[in-house]
């Protein structure tokens, strides 16, 4: 026996001259378990040298990402200190999030569909979201329940079932140290909806729904303003930020079924670019109010997809890659879920050490600066804790809902095809052509 691969075995195999693509499929039984795929293999006197790997959905965490998630919660909280925008506001830094999030959720169910059943792919993804974001965001709630906090307490059922921007859409306004939690609602309905539509339907046809998803938010903030809806429903409803979801979607999809995301991310750069430029226009001499709902910030939305882009692959040793992957930014980053989650309850909560201790901590929180400064290392504190006390714990469990189980003991059968062979649809019942040899049934 012949070791070709990890915990793989194989006899020599002997073919003909050629480049060849070779591909295991791991059948237990009757059953479709898994499909392994294997890269292209040089031939070395006369046999074929196979190089095996085996594709996962565990790819290395994109630290990059996280730098950016930590320039948009500290713009966040920049804003919500009482600070002006920079350029950009905390509004554009959660549209980032946004972005960010459909790319990274599509990519995992990208990765995963090809390997198991969508049934399998769905409870491993609904199982890993409940042990990443329940934990924290529900204890986040009970403390500052127990606080006292009116914003939650009178409403704390609509956040508990993640409907928030329903609630202050109905409400007609936000309410104070809740506020922020309308875009983990948002996150939450788009988690609990997409999946279904990136593993079901055809992987031809996904592109299609993607580009509705991206009409749906310019279009929904058109017909909502149109209709006389407050500027509170067009920027906070699920359909109107759907655009910014779907442009991650589609950074995912064409970064894994195509050779055009590097194009798209420049056209993205453009034409975000473009849009921005108009909007300052149009904005100076007086657009119509509901093309301003269905324009605004469009054009940082598709600038936020080049962003994206660049970020994902940030490699080397330029400024930009150094700066992108600064270990401070990465570790603001890693924790900014919890940032953004607690950040809003922050004064609050000093207020209430302030009036129990009887202290004067003005000189905190007493200009939008000094505010920001406190509520950002208070914030970071309470993060870092949560992280290594409850996060990271949680997370290592989420190692037990693997997208791609490992088998043992499979039956496997390996094709040697020519590179340019198609896919195989029905693995089970594949036979390998008349003038290929395959070789004999191996176990793992």
């Amino acid at each position: 026996m012949r070791k070709i691969g990890p915990r793989i075995s194989s006899r020599f195999i002997t073919c003909f001259a050629g480049t060849v693509t070779l591909k295991l499929f791991c059948v237990p039984g009757n059953q479709t378990a898994n499909v392994i795929q294997l890269t292209s293999g040089a031939l070395k006197d006369g046999h074929a040298v196979a190089a095996f790997r085996t594709e996962t959905t565990g790819k290395r965490r994109v630290v990059a990402l996280d730098s950016l998630r930590a320039l948009a919660v500290l713009l966040v909280i920049w804003v919500h200190s009482g600070n002006p925008d920079l350029i950009i506001g905390g509004y554009h830094g959660v549209l980032l999030f946004f972005v960010i999030s459909g790319f990274l959720i599509t990519g995992i169910l990208l990765d995963a569909r090809g390997y198991a059943a969508p049934a399998d792919i769905l409870r491993a993804f609904f199982a890993r979201r409940v042990l990443r974001i329940f934990p924290v965001y529900y204890l986040v709630l009970l403390v500052t329940f127990a606080e006292g906090i009116s914003a939650v307490r009178n409403s704390v059922g609509w956040h508990v079932s993640y409907l928030s921007n329903w609630y202050f859409i109905n409400r007609g306004s936000f309410d104070g140290a809740a506020s922020h939690l309308w875009s983990l609602a948002v996150e939450e309905q788009f988690y609990v909806l997409w999946p279904w539509f990136a593993l079901l339907i055809p992987l031809a046809a996904l592109p299609w729904a993607i580009g509705l998803m991206i009409l749906t938010g310019p279009v929904s903030r058109l017909v909502m303003s149109l209709a006389g809806m407050s500027d509170l429903a067009v920027t906070t409803a699920t359909p109107t930020v759907m655009d910014a979801l779907g442009l991650g979607c589609l950074l995912a999809y064409a970064s894994r079924h195509t050779t055009s995301a590097a194009r798209i991310a420049r056209w993205a750069l453009i034409t975000g670019g473009l849009l921005i430029a108009v909007q300052l226009v149009a904005t100076r001499v007086g657009e119509p109010a509901p093309l301003h709902f269905a324009m605004w910030t469009l054009g940082w939305r598709v600038l936020c997809l080049s962003i994206v882009y660049h970020a994902s692959r940030a490699a080397g040793q330029g400024v930009f890659s150094r700066l992108i992957r600064a270990r401070p930014l990465v570790y603001v980053g890693t924790i900014s879920y919890a940032m953004y989650l607690v950040h809003m309850f922050v004064m609050p909560t000093v207020q209430l050490v302030q009036n129990k201790l009887g202290i004067n901590l003005l000189p905190l929180y007493s200009s939008g600066h000094r505010q920001f400064v406190t509520v950002s290392v208070l914030s970071i504190a309470a993060a870092s804790v949560s992280w290594v006390l409850l996060e990271r714990p949680i997370n290592n469990l989420r190692r037990a809902f693997p997208y791609v189980r490992e088998i043992q003991h499979a039956s496997c059968v390996v094709a040697i095809a020519p590179a340019e062979a198609a896919e195989v649809d029905d693995p089970v019942n594949y036979q390998p052509p008349a003038n290929v040899t395959a070789a004999s049934q191996q176990s793992i």
